[in-house]
C-alpha cells in the first residue's frame, strides 16, 4: 500500500512539474497566455464567406502564408513569401516560433491573442468571424 501511494505521489509531482514547466516556457516564448473554455458553436458558423486565396508554399513558410491569409481577410494586400521574409524569431531550419507570428501581426496593427484550449474553444474562436491561426501540438500516428 505504501508503494502504491509513493508511486501516486511521484506521478502527481511529475505531472505538476511538467505542467508548470511548459506553462513557464510558453509564457516566456509567447507572452501572456489566455485560456478559452467554451460551449459548442453551430457548424454553419465555421464557414469562411469572404473571398480570399490560398497560396502554395515551399519549405517551412506556413507562418508567413497563414499571416498573409489573415491580412488579406482584412483587405491588406499580402504575399506569403514576403510576409515570411519579414517574420522575426526564425530558427535555423526556417520554422518561426509563435511569438514571431504574434510580433509580426502586432507590428502590422493587429490585435493578437495567444490562446490555449480544446477543439470546442477553437470552433468558438472561428465562429466569432475573426481568423485563427492554429498550431498543431500533437501528431497522431495513423
Amino acid at each position: 500500500m505504501l508503494f502504491f501511494k509513493l508511486i501516486l505521489l511521484v506521478t502527481a509531482i511529475s505531472f505538476i512539474s511538467y505542467f508548470m514547466t511548459t506553462m513557464i516556457v510558453d509564457v516566456a516564448l509567447l507572452g501572456r497566455l489566455d485560456f478559452y473554455f467554451s460551449a459548442k458553436a453551430r457548424a454553419k458558423e465555421f464557414l469562411i464567406t469572404k473571398a480570399n486565396r490560398i497560396d502554395f508554399q515551399d519549405g517551412f513558410k506556413c507562418s508567413g502564408f497563414s499571416s498573409a491569409f489573415v491580412m488579406r481577410r482584412w483587405n491588406i494586400s499580402a504575399d506569403g513569401n514576403s510576409a515570411y521574409e519579414k517574420m522575426p524569431n526564425k530558427m535555423r531550419g526556417g520554422y518561426v516560433y509563435p511569438k514571431g507570428i504574434f510580433n509580426f501581426l502586432s507590428k502590422n496593427g493587429f490585435k493578437v491573442k495567444y490562446c490555449r484550449g480544446n477543439l470546442n474553444s477553437l470552433k468558438n474562436a472561428v465562429a466569432t468571424g475573426n481568423p485563427v491561426i492554429a498550431r498543431e501540438l500533437f501528431k497522431q500516428n495513423i
